[in-house]
């Protein structure tokens, strides 16, 4: 993961996004598909960083914070649409919400719930091939 201090943004290195896609398979895959994988990952991420799995009632690791949305950013550049809820896209808010920006309200376990709850919505069954079933 690459960190620009000067403008705080998060994002994967090429060879790192490399790996993702080889290890999932999606080579051929197209960027639509990709993007869901990776916003899959981010909120398996996210819920990693809450009280869940790491993090404590006003902590949670700061780095689980940053990756998720690193995935998540780089999802969003190759399909701005998979954050779409008919009129709404939920990608500034779940940004502000991961980074702590905009007064945003940052609890990692109610961005979890959210980001979940959107994937099982549009694209359940990419979730369902990467969540330990414990966790459906």
């Amino acid at each position: 993961m690459t960190y620009e201090t000067s403008s705080g943004d998060h994002s994967l290195t090429v060879g790192h996004y490399d790996e993702i896609i080889k290890a999932y398979d999606l080579a051929s895959a197209s960027d639509s598909d990709k993007a869901k994988m990776l916003l899959c990952l981010a909120a398996l991420f996210t819920n990693y960083s809450s009280t869940a799995i790491f993090g404590t009632e006003y902590e949670s690791p700061e780095m689980l914070r940053f990756y998720a949305y690193a995935l998540m950013e780089k999802a969003h550049k190759l399909d701005k649409r998979v954050f779409e809820d008919g009129k709404e896209n939920a990608f500034a808010d779940w940004r502000n919400r991961l980074l702590g920006l905009a007064n945003a309200h940052s609890c990692s376990g109610v961005l979890s719930i959210l980001m979940n709850g959107h994937i099982r919505k549009h694209f359940p069954a990419v979730m369902a091939a990467i969540m330990p079933p414990a966790w459906s």
